[in-house]
């Protein structure tokens, strides 16, 4: 019976065992942050806390015993310390599995997103290439795999240098708030230009990446490639500076591109490269179809003088079929609520080209396009020889002015549905008819054609506020024609209801042509303390204009601080920035203090001895002590009265002094035994 108890017993423990090593087997390991410090790191340490970190980053084929052999599992997080430069190459050597925080492998520098701040204030940390490495990040094949908050630079100077290589097919990357520059070559040799630029700051080929909230410039050929991929966004982002194509996205489909910012850049001189774009798409994929694609919220500009045509460039946005590839195709383009300003194109500021590929279903709704260049604001290619068809193409709300003579829209001769678009130009007929041979068209020949029966043109101004080389916004005031002028029931309300910043549509009886809805904004003025804001009641205020409030502190109080939409101050004159919705000023005010400056004479002292800080229209207290002997003689000073051995100041408005002298006192004085009068008491006084 014992024997039998006894492998009862063995069974019951070895169950528990197995059942345990079971759980823990199923369980998922739990997420480990890892820390890096290029400087001062070891990659002997554990790399698990701030106080031991790596110096290599696991993946980086310089890394060396601990760090070599670590693995990165999903929910990780690699914290690189902030400012610190890391002069190395990082290959993303594993995946994450779900494109949630929890999921993915995050390579963060110091953001403080995932972990408190590691380094000193708020620099990012540095991926330097010296000049030397072709890349920053490698991101071979892997996916679920998120890059934030870095500065990538200095890659090789030629055509290999990539601050992030996903060119074999990674996907579900995430990419944010990094700021990539300076990567690969100008083209310039000994101060000439004479090849073409090379270097890239992100260059891809894969599906469902978010590029969000980065700053890219001066990656010398294309800021953003891709070669293929789906399901990308491409979002809030700033493309600035020398390159010749901003962003380069191939042979996609459920592309959206929206809320960035294109600044100077896509232009470089000729003859290199053969033309330049800020947004450029094409497919050169045989039988491949690119399907919704979307182009909204964006805001292209050149700012300054254009040395064009020395500067080449083709277009703001251009969509089109590359040179090689059959059976290419676009269905189901949106391009709205864009700003493009200054765009020296040619042929135009938005272009749609069927040259090469086909196109089914164009929407072009609600763009706003200021242009100081004889470029055309919008320019669809379908009517020439050898053309691909381009079917149902819709060009409505939108807001095409030049201050100079040029052309205004360029359009196929059929499948072209135009209307409740604005026109200013100084060319009498800016209106053209694209195909082997083009026609000019005045407004009222245009019309006839059965263009723009509910459009304004050629002479109607837009009258945009903002409109110049460092505000790109193009508001409208109240009394612009774009206001109202584009029926609700004409608009697509299906595809957007929002205008370039948020704004529902419409906010009055009809939307706006263009990219904004006018509103008039509520400024809300608060003051907190002593002291008052004047006007003291919501303005309203036209979007893309400014206002100002004067700041009145009472007496005895000074302003502490004024803020609230993107402000300045002035003496007491609080001007805020180019209003764009509604927003709030704040003054704050503080009560003056001053110094008190207790001085004593010999002989005797004050308490406390030490300048004092009192606030306006309060009162200071000194004990006023004399030596043995002696007597206060004098106490002068910030109005005060002495009760005893206290002086109590009267209300302090001032800085000022209170001073204290001392004399022998009066009932202690002794005779005077200096009879000879040299100043000794001696013998010879005696004498």
């Amino acid at each position: 019976m014992k024997t039998h108890l006894k492998e009862f017993n063995n069974s019951i423990l070895l169950l528990t065992v197995t059942l345990v090593f079971l759980f823990f087997l199923a369980s998922p390991a739990r997420a480990t942050t890892w820390y890096v410090d290029f400087s001062s790191g070891l990659d002997t340490n554990s790399g698990i806390t701030a106080n031991q970190p790596f110096k290599h980053c696991p993946g980086d084929s310089n890394a060396t015993s601990v760090a070599a052999t670590t693995t990165l599992l999903p929910g990780d997080h690699v914290i690189f310390k902030g400012g610190v430069v890391y002069s190395g190459t990082i290959s993303t050597s594993w995946s994450g599995n779900a494109d949630t925080d929890a999921g993915r492998i995050t390579y963060d520098g110091d953001s403080g997103t995932f972990d408190s701040r590691w380094g000193v204030g708020s620099t990012k940390a540095i991926i330097d290439g010296g000049n030397s490495r072709s890349s920053g990040f490698i991101l071979g094949a892997h996916s679920y795999i998120a890059i934030n908050n870095f500065e990538i630079r200095n890659m090789v100077k030629s055509a290999s240098a990539i601050g992030i290589d996903g060119t074999s097919n990674a996907a579900y990357i995430t990419v944010s708030y990094c700021n990539i520059h300076d990567n690969g070559d100008d083209g310039f040799v000994s101060g000439v230009y004479n090849h073409s630029p090379a270097g890239f700051a992100i260059q891809a080929n894969g599906s469902h990446w978010k590029i969000l909230n980065n700053i890219f410039y001066n990656n010398y050929d294309t800021q953003v490639r891709f070669s293929a991929g789906s399901y990308n966004e491409i979002g809030f982002n700033t493309f600035q500076d020398k390159s010749a194509w901003a962003l380069n996205p191939c042979n996609q489909s459920h592309l959206s591109i929206h809320d960035n910012v294109f600044a100077d850049c896509g232009h470089f001189y000729l003859p290199y490269p053969p033309h330049v774009n800020m947004i450029w798409l094409f497919t050169n994929i045989d039988n491949i179809t690119s399907d919704d694609i979307r182009i909204f919220n964006n805001t292209l500009y050149f700012e300054g003088t254009i040395n064009y045509p020395t500067q080449s460039m083709t277009a703001g946005i251009q969509i089109a079929g590359g040179a090689v590839g059959t059976n290419m195709a676009w269905t189901n383009v949106y391009i709205y609520n864009n700003v493009l300003a200054n765009i020296p194109g040619s042929p135009s500021a938005i272009d749609v080209t069927s040259r090469f590929a086909s196109f089914t279903n164009v929407y072009i709704y609600n763009n706003s396009i200021n242009q100081t260049v004889a470029s055309p604001g919008i320019g669809v290619f379908a009517g020439n020889t050898g053309y691909l068809p381009m079917t149902n193409v819709v060009i409505k709300g939108n807001s095409i002015r030049h201050s100079v003579s040029s052309d205004s829209i360029e359009v196929p001769p059929s499948n072209v549905i135009i209307d409740y678009n604005n026109y200013y130009t100084l060319k009498s007929s800016p209106f053209v008819v694209v195909g082997d041979t083009n026609q000019w068209y005045n407004w009222s020949a245009w019309q006839a054609l059965g263009y723009d029966a509910h459009g304004k043109g050629p002479t109607s101004d837009p009258l945009h506020s903002n409109a110049d080389v460092t505000h790109w916004d193009l508001s409208i005031p109240p009394n612009s024609p774009l206001k109202d002028a584009f029926p609700t029931d004409q608009a697509p309300t299906g595809l957007f209801t929002t205008d370039r910043i948020g704004t529902s549509r419409p906010k009055g009886s009809a939307w706006d042509i263009g990219a904004y809805e006018f509103i008039q904004a509520a400024v809300t003025p608060i003051a907190v303390g002593n002291g008052g804001i004047n006007p003291n009641t919501v303005q309203s205020v036209t979007r893309g204009s400014t206002t100002t409030f004067t700041v009145s502190p009472d007496l005895g109080y000074h302003i502490d601080s004024v803020s609230g939409c993107g402000g300045t101050l002035s003496g007491d004159t609080y001007a805020t920035a180019t209003i764009l919705s509604d927003c709030t000023v704040t003054a704050t005010f503080a009560i003056n203090t001053y110094t008190v400056t207790p001085s004593a004479g010999t002989n005797g002292s004050i308490s406390p001895n030490t300048a004092q800080i009192v606030n306006y229209g309060s009162s200071a207290s000194f004990t006023v002590s004399p030596n043995t002997g002696y007597q206060v003689a004098s106490l002068t000073g910030c109005g005060g009265t002495l009760d005893g051995n206290t002086y109590t100041t009267g209300p302090v408005t001032a800085d000022c002094t209170v001073s204290v002298s001392f004399a022998v006192s009066s009932g202690d004085s002794q005779p005077d035994c200096d009879l000879n009068v040299d100043g000794v008491v001696s013998v010879a006084d005696a004498l």
